[in-house]
């Protein structure tokens, strides 16, 4: 084993605890951002949406948290797997947990999204006081969200990849410029058109780019792509017990911090 003196383990800890506050900090900043950008915002999209509109486009967002159970766990045991992995330095098991979550969260966040539009599309006009001439707007809101939807969660299933490689700068400045991205041009997108669809749609084609981002600098600095050659069977059975588990807490949460809302 390499000694170290008392001065040298005290500097390693000291540089330790300095790298963790700004890591902390890279993982605020998002949050932040977007909590400013929203008391300015909110108060305009009622004011260009109109109550009615405004009122639709927050039930179907609202909806989508409803879904936020729809990766059953996985990405949150491919993360913890995948974070015990790169500590011992076994990056091939890094790259078959991380290949076996992918061959699986896949169909099941495109089945989940099929699932949510459907439910929209069907009950939407049936449990929202809409009036009969934005049936169909209500409908399309839907289906937009439901692609935005499964492009979100698989995004944030990218995003654990980061997490994961504690890349925490690349996440706070990536996240934060999307929030921005998202929200600033849809301000005067809702003063022009006042249709909840277009931003809906808006928020869809940034999170595409998002997830486009995020596979491009897993696969500059991680070497990591799909990898679904690496996907095996002995690695979903040794994550499922853990994503049972996750996976119950998130449908509690899920349901229940939204159903009020709703």
């Amino acid at each position: 084993r390499e000694w170290r003196s008392p001065s040298q383990r005290s500097n390693r800890t000291l540089s330790f605890s300095l790298s963790l506050k700004r890591q902390t900090l890279w993982s605020m900043l998002p949050l932040l951002a977007v909590t400013v950008v929203n008391l300015v915002s909110v108060p305009l999209f009622y004011r260009y949406l109109g109550a009615e509109m405004y009122a639709l486009w927050f039930y179907v967002l609202t909806f989508t948290g409803a879904f936020g159970f729809m990766d059953l766990g996985i990405g949150v045991a491919v993360g913890r797997y995948m974070g015990l992995a790169l500590g011992k330095g076994d990056l091939e098991a890094v790259r078959e947990y991380w290949g076996t979550g992918n061959a699986i969260v896949i169909p099941l966040l495109a089945l989940m999204a099929l699932l949510f539009t459907a439910v929209g599309v069907w009950f939407g006009p049936r449990w929202f006081n809409v009036a009969p001439s934005h049936v169909s707007l209500l409908r399309g809101s839907f289906i937009a969200g439901g692609a935005g939807l499964f492009l979100s969660y698989y995004g944030q299933y990218w995003l654990i990849l980061s997490q994961a490689h504690l890349d925490f700068k690349f996440l706070g400045v990536l996240r934060t410029a999307i929030s921005l991205l998202q929200v600033i041009p849809s301000i005067p997108l809702a003063w022009a058109t006042g249709n909840p669809l277009i931003l809906i749609g808006w928020a869809a084609l940034t999170t595409l780019l998002q997830l486009g981002i995020f596979i491009w600098h897993a696969r500059k600095t991680y070497r990591l792509g799909f990898s679904f050659a690496y996907a095996r069977k002995t690695r979903a059975r040794e994550m499922a017990t853990y994503t049972s588990k996750t996976f119950g807490s998130m449908l509690v949460n899920a349901l229940l911090g939204s159903v009020d809302r709703l």
